[in-house]
């Protein structure tokens, strides 16, 4: 892959980012929008789910499978990545597969409706960002983020959580 093409994929890259830190707030405190509150919350878990597991898959390319020559991982920018990635949870794996299920494929895994750690995922996540982002090359990482890297509150650190009714998302609320 040339330097031009990793420079405009860390673009790309940084899009997944947003998106995913962007969503995963819009998830803990949905805006109320009446007869349309159902749509939205199943479309911003969607698209969480998918931003999640490009990244996620990003982070960890060891768990992509089928890898393409034209594909973006955190290794083309960082050399020592593995060395120093935070590790592919349980989590990050239901992560991947709920993105797989729910999003990628027609199946009857959607008929569960259990809560989703959207959170969870948004806060391992931030954490393999704030890794990454210094150790990238700057020369061939050159986007950067506008939206700052929330300290998303887990629920075992003095939140409460609530089901959604409409997506199962995990809900967290600080106290």
């Amino acid at each position: 892959m040339t330097d031009a093409q990793l420079q405009e994929g860390s673009k790309h890259v940084v899009y997944e980012w947003e998106m995913l830190l962007r969503l995963a707030n819009l998830l803990r405190d949905p805006p109320r929008l009446g007869d349309h509150q159902a749509t939205v919350e199943y479309g911003c878990l969607e698209s969480f789910l998918i931003h999640g597991r490009q990244l996620a898959l990003f982070f960890h390319e060891e768990k992509a499978g089928h890898k393409k020559s034209t594909d973006l991982y955190a290794s083309l920018y960082v050399p020592n990545w593995s060395s120093i990635s935070p590790p592919w949870t349980p989590s990050l794996q239901a992560l991947k597969e709920e993105g797989d299920k729910r999003v990628a494929h027609l199946t009857t895994h959607r008929f569960d409706n259990a809560p989703r750690a959207v959170q969870q995922w948004a806060y391992e996540l931030s954490q393999h960002i704030r890794v990454f982002e210094p150790a990238a090359d700057a020369r061939l990482f050159v986007a950067k983020r506008t939206t700052p890297l929330q300290d998303f509150v887990l629920a075992n650190e003095g939140a409460t959580t609530t089901s959604s009714s409409f997506t199962g998302s995990v809900l967290i609320r600080t106290k």
